[in-house]
């Protein structure tokens, strides 16, 4: 009997699992049973849609506005395994029960550390060095099911948010193509994870995103590059306007000539790293600005 599968998959990653599954399938070696994703206007954030329609015939994909519309419907199929990939709605535990062999998802953490919301913005933007992608069984709980496999995932201080993702979708595969084999032949590991390690982080919201000019250069090039494109983006004002910026370069240069400029200072514009601004403790170039058009004049303080 071929091990049956009904994925729930957005983005990226969702697309790569997709991949890799309806192959395994067509080479009968899977049943993929259905696959949901969302519906074009139910996509959380509209930057990192990823149409799955060309992929599998189109009986096979149903669109979604929430996952948990569809708990009979999943359940009477029983199938051996459910994977969730690139999803950001909470899944019902009838769904997550749903399955004979394991609900399998995958965080963006070394668990039991960072359970929950927005983990590699807030690695990023905190100055981690490394992460990991973790394949693990879903339960009712908050990221805290049985580890299969976790694979580390470097993160270099001019990565930016999308550079991660580059990374995590590559992790994505290497992890489903070592470890679903296992799966199937029930040899995959399965790892408590310790409850005295774990920590959690919330949902970021559009104030987490915003720039503090007296704080360090090193926190606000952190920032701005863990929310940049596909993110909502680090944000600032100037002239009572919100802006937001995409880019960012740290410039370790004397501050001696500008000791006296409030941080948020414009000290110049530099072509090929844009507009030069003074921080608590040094000078940052940002570029990439939202306006497009927008022109910012030496000697105005953004933030005021």
């Amino acid at each position: 009997m071929r091990p049956t599968l009904i994925l729930i998959c957005a983005l990226e990653n969702g697309k790569i699992t997709l991949n890799y599954f309806y192959e395994l399938h067509k080479k009968g070696k899977i049943n993929l049973l259905g696959v949901y994703t969302y519906e074009d206007d139910a996509v959380p954030n509209k930057n990192m849609f990823v149409p799955l329609d060309n992929i599998v015939p189109p009986e096979m994909l149903k669109k979604v506005k929430h996952i948990n519309h569809y708990i009979d419907e999943i359940e009477k199929e029983h199938p051996d395994f459910i994977f969730v990939v690139g999803w950001s709605q909470l899944v019902d535990k009838r769904i997550i029960n749903a399955s004979k062999k394991g609900t399998i998802g995958f965080h963006t953490s070394k668990l039991p550390k960072d359970r929950g919301r927005s983990t590699l913005a807030w690695q990023i933007a905190e100055g981690y060095k490394e992460t990991a992608l973790t394949m693990f069984y879903l339960s009712e709980g908050i990221d805290n099911g049985d580890i299969i496999a976790q694979e580390v995932i470097k993160i270099e201080s001019n990565d930016y948010i999308s550079d991660v993702l580059f990374k995590v979708n590559k992790a994505t595969y290497n992890l489903l193509s070592t470890y679903f084999p296992l799966l199937i032949q029930g040899k995959a590991p399965r790892i408590k994870q310790d409850e005295n390690l774990a920590t959690y982080r919330r949902l970021r919201t559009d104030k987490d995103s915003h720039i503090d000019w007296n704080t360090n250069t090193e926190k606000i090039y952190n920032l701005i590059r863990a929310v940049s494109f596909p993110y909502p983006k680090a944000w600032t004002t100037y002239n009572e306007k919100i802006i937001k910026i995409n880019k960012a370069t740290i410039f370790n240069i004397s501050l001696d000539f500008y000791l006296f400029e409030d941080p948020g200072t414009i000290l110049g514009n530099l072509k090929g790293f844009g507009y030069l601004v003074k921080t608590k403790d040094g000078i940052i170039a940002i570029d990439d600005l939202e306006p497009k058009n927008i022109k910012l004049s030496v000697g105005e303080v953004l933030g005021k």
